[in-house]
């Protein structure tokens, strides 16, 4: 016999996590755009070699993009087109520069 289980816990999930990253990303990150990206070296992980950093205005734009596909997830809005857009937009955010590592930057680009 199965338990019928409400879809809300998923629905606050799905708010919160958009919400935050979608912060997360205007706020802090386009900072640290200006100050990781704005500099001639770049230190990448060994297995993204060939992913060369966008000039600095790209990568405000890759930014604000990636934080307004977070906002739209949460939201609910174009939910699997976003999904989409996030995941690629913040894999590239991450494989771009070494030294803006962080281990639950891996979690956030599995969930």
């Amino acid at each position: 016999r199965t338990k019928k289980i409400h879809p809300y816990h998923l629905a606050v999930f799905r708010l919160l996590f958009g919400l935050c990253m979608g912060t997360e990303l205007i706020c802090r990150k386009l900072k640290k755009a200006n100050k990781i990206f704005g500099t001639e070296f770049h230190f990448t992980f060994p297995i993204s070699r060939s992913i060369e950093p966008f000039p600095l205005f790209w990568m405000q734009v890759l930014t604000v993009v990636c934080g307004l596909s977070a906002f739209s997830l949460g939201v609910g809005f174009c939910y699997r087109p976003s999904c989409v857009v996030f995941l690629i937009t913040y894999t590239l955010w991450f494989l771009m520069e070494s030294t803006n590592y962080n281990n639950h930057y891996y979690m956030i680009i599995l969930l």
